[in-house]
C-alpha cells in the first residue's frame, strides 16, 4: 500500500511496504531517481514514484528506461502485468503511467502545477492538498498518520526550483506526532500569509 503525491514542487512517498494486508518494512524506497539521460515525451526525467504491484512497477520502471516512447505510442503490451502505476516528473511536466490488470495501459499528462495523488492513499492526499494546500510531503505524512496502510518517514524530492543540470536529491523526514508536522504546517501557511500581503502592498 502507498501514497504518492505531486504538488507542482514536490514528489512525496510513504516508505511501508506491505504483504497481504501485513506491514514487510518501514523503510522502502519508492522513489527512483535513476533515469538520468532518459526523456519522456520530449524531457528529461527527474523522478519517478511507483504505486501498486511491485513486480508490475519494477517492469514498468525498466521499460521506462530502455523505450520510454512506448508507453505513449500504445505500443507497450501489459498483458500479465498486474496492477501499478508510475507518477513520472520530467523538467516540463508530470504524467502519470498506469496498467488496469488487463492489459491495457494509459498514459495521462497531469495539469502544470495542479495537486496529483496516487496509491491506496491517494484520494485522502489529493483532498489535503486541495483542501488545505499542504505540501506533497506534509501531505503523506498526514496520511501516514491516519492510514494503517501508509507508514513510515516521508520521502520526498524537490522537482522544481533547482539549478539547470543538477540531480534532484532524496530526502526523508519522520514526523513522530501531529505537533512535528503542525509546526511545518503553520511555518508553510505563514509564509504563505506573508507573499499574499507582500503581493497586496506592491499593488
Amino acid at each position: 500500500m502507498t501514497v504518492v503525491c505531486w504538488d507542482g514542487k514536490y514528489l512525496a512517498v510513504d516508505s511501508r511496504r506491505t504483504k497481504d494486508k501485513s506491514t514487510v518494512s518501514d523503510d522502502s524506497n519508492k522513489i527512483d531517481l535513476g533515469f538520468r539521460g532518459v526523456k519522456f515525451e520530449g524531457s528529461y526525467i527527474r523522478a519517478v514514484a511507483r504505486a501498486g504491484n511491485v513486480k508490475t512497477t519494477r517492469v514498468l520502471r525498466e521499460v521506462l528506461k530502455e523505450t520510454p516512447g512506448v508507453f505513449t505510442q500504445g505500443s507497450f503490451d501489459a498483458r500479465g502485468l498486474k496492477k501499478g502505476s508510475m507518477l513520472v516528473v520530467t523538467r516540463k511536466a508530470a504524467w502519470h503511467v498506469t496498467t488496469d490488470g488487463k492489459g491495457v495501459v494509459e498514459t495521462k499528462k497531469i495539469p502544470k502545477d495542479e495537486p496529483y495523488a496516487i496509491g491506496s492513499g491517494g484520494r485522502v492526499g489529493m483532498f489535503l492538498m486541495k483542501a488545505f494546500n499542504l505540501s506533497a510531503p506534509m501531505a503523506v505524512a498526514s496520511v501516514t498518520m491516519q492510514l494503517d496502510c501508509c507508514g513510515g518517514p516521508v520521502k520526498y524530492v524537490k522537482c522544481r526550483g533547482i539549478v539547470p543540470g543538477a540531480r534532484p536529491v532524496l530526502q526523508s523526514k519522520n514526523y513522530d506526532n501531529y505537533e512535528s508536522l503542525r509546526k511545518d504546517v503553520m511555518v508553510r501557511m505563514r509564509k504563505k500569509v506573508n507573499a499574499a500581503l507582500d503581493e497586496f502592498q506592491d499593488s
